[in-house]
C-alpha cells in the first residue's frame, strides 16, 4: 500500500477482504488484490483530488445497488472516527441522487 493511501485506510470497514478481488500477475511469489468497487470510492471520494474525480466518473457507473447499500455502510463506519470524511461521503452520495439512510 502507498504511503498516500495508507493515511485513508482506516475507511475500510472490518469485512472488506470479502470484497477483494484477486489480480492475475505473472508474479510466483506474490499476490496482488484490488479493493471492491465500495472501498474504492468511499476513499475516493474522501481523497476528492483531481484523479479520484476522473476516478469516480468510471467507478461510479459500475457501482452495483448492493455496493451502494456496502458504500452507506463504510459512511456509518467512518462516522465513528471521522465524522468529517462521513459527512463529505454523505453529501457526495446525496448529489448523486442515492439515499443515504
Amino acid at each position: 500500500m502507498s504511503d498516500a493511501a495508507k493515511g485513508f485506510a482506516d475507511i475500510l470497514p472490518p469485512d472488506f477482504y470479502h470484497r477483494l478481488t484477486p489480480l492475475a500477475l505473472p508474479l510466483k511469489r506474490l499476490r496482488v488484490y484490488v479493493l471492491g468497487r465500495p472501498e474504492q470510492t468511499a476513499m475516493k471520494i474522501v481523497a476528492l483530488r483531481e484523479q479520484d474525480l476522473e476516478d469516480l466518473e468510471l467507478l461510479l457507473p459500475q457501482l452495483s445497488e448492493g455496493d451502494k447499500r456496502t458504500l452507506v455502510v463504510i459512511m456509518d463506519h467512518v462516522s465513528r472516527f471521522r465524522p468529517d470524511w462521513a459527512q463529505r461521503i454523505k453529501y457526495f452520495l446525496e448529489e448523486q441522487g442515492w439515499p443515504t439512510e
